[in-house]
This record gives structure tokens, sequence and C-alpha cells, in this order.
């Protein structure tokens, strides 16, 4: 009962992190060495359910459900009550969050060990430059680099136009010089990181990125549109013996 009770403030802190979970993000994040870990996903789900500490919105995104805290699972895990977010699906606070979804998968499939920062994280790493609100930060340690990497995501939209995307990453970039930011910028240690939703798009950005763009880098995650994609795609890996 005490190893449960840990797992689920882990997973609890986690979900905060985030603001939002998937099945498919807490399997692979936490169970992905049991030797079943679609059953030890769904036990932890229905135990931190039945404790009231997270809530499901159902098919907030056909066909999956979004687990997000709720306010007893937010004072449980020490986290601002603020965290815990409204059940109403089509809320705006949820779709507000499903822009986050990008960052989830990344984080969770992505081909280096990644964590999204609290704020007080961030602020104990960078101070004052990272303090404004919305902003969304990742740790990442690569294998081959052996150090860590603060990444602050820019999620590109599904129609955003790669004109678009490729000024706004100009913007942020210019926005670090001169501020505490640019000496880690410099040294590889901060970099804004976009996120596209189709290879395409981060194709066609990487082709076009030039100087202006030189803190900047861009990989593919998913988004809502296509998301039941990628659990197609993420199962048959599986069924391949890939990943769990």
């Amino acid at each position: 009962m005490v190893e449960a009770q840990a797992l689920d403030a882990v997973a609890l802190e986690y979900i905060g992190r985030h603001r939002i979970a998937l099945m498919a993000t807490l399997r692979q994040s936490f169970f992905a060495a049991a030797p079943n870990p679609q059953r030890e996903v769904e036990t932890l789900i229905r135990r931190l359910k039945e404790r009231g500490l997270i809530r499901a919105v159902e098919r907030a995104i056909p066909p999956y459900s979004v687990y997000v805290l709720s306010e007893k699972g937010a004072v449980f895990a020490g986290l601002p009550v603020s965290m815990a977010v409204p059940l109403r699906a089509g809320a705006p606070e949820l779709r507000d969050l499903y822009r986050q979804l990008s960052v989830l998968w990344f984080c969770a499939f992505g081909d280096a060990e990644r964590v999204v920062l609290n704020p007080k994280a961030v602020e104990t790493l960078v101070g004052g430059a990272a303090r404004a609100a919305q902003l969304v930060h990742v740790a990442e340690v690569s294998a081959k680099r052996q150090a860590s990497v603060l990444l602050r995501a820019y999620v590109v939209g599904e129609a955003t136009p790669v004109e678009s995307a490729l000024a706004t990453m100009k913007k942020r970039c210019e926005s670090l010089v001169g501020s505490q930011l640019e000496g880690p910028a410099r040294k590889g240690r901060y970099v804004i990181q976009a996120l596209c939703h189709r290879q395409s798009k981060t194709d066609e950005l990487s082709a076009r990125m030039g100087h202006e763009h030189r803190w900047s880098r861009v990989a593919t995650s998913v988004g809502v549109e296509n998301l039941v994609e990628a659990h197609r795609m993420l199962e048959a890996r599986e069924q391949a013996g890939g990943t769990q």
C-alpha cells in the first residue's frame, strides 16, 4: 500500500507538470519496462479516479480520454489548487491545455529524456527572465551530450503558416539578446524548441531557418488532429517489439 501511495504521488506530480495526461503517456512514463504495462496503467488510473485525485474528460480528444488533476489531487501533490482543471468539455481552459499535448507527447516519446519543469524550478534555473505567464520549459538530458539543456517550447499550430512560425522563432531568439539567457543560449544550453504536428512542416521550417534562428530547433510531435494516427504508429511499434 505504501508503494502504491508513493506511485500515486509521483503520478499526480507528473500530471500537474504537464497539466494533462493520456493513458499512453502515463504507460510510457511509468510502466514501459513492466511485464504488463497496460494492466499497470489501468490500475493506476482507476485508483486515482476512485480516490478522487484525478478527473477523466471522456473522449476529450476522440476517442481518447484526457486525465487532469482534481482540486483534491492538486492539494495531495502539494500543488496550487489552480492546477486543477475544469471538467466541462469544451471549456476554454481545456482548449488551452490541448496545446500542451505536443509537449506531453514530445517528452514521453521523444529521443531523449525530457521533463516539463514547474514554474518554481524554471525561476531557480533562469531567474526572472522566464517568469512570463504561460511559458512552458522542458529540461532535456541527452545521452550523447551528458548535459542538460533547457528548452522553451513553442507549439506551431496546424494552421500556422511557415512564414509566421519563422517570424515567431526569430522574435524569441532576439528576445534572448542582452538577457541573462544569452550566455546559455550561445553555449547551446537554452534553446527555443518549436514543435510541429507534421513532419512536412518540420522539414520546411528546418530548411528555411537562418542565422537569426540560431538558438532554435524544430521537431515533430503530435496535435489533436493527428493523435489517432500517432497512437496507431505507437501500437505498430509495440507489436513489432519496439517501445512499450
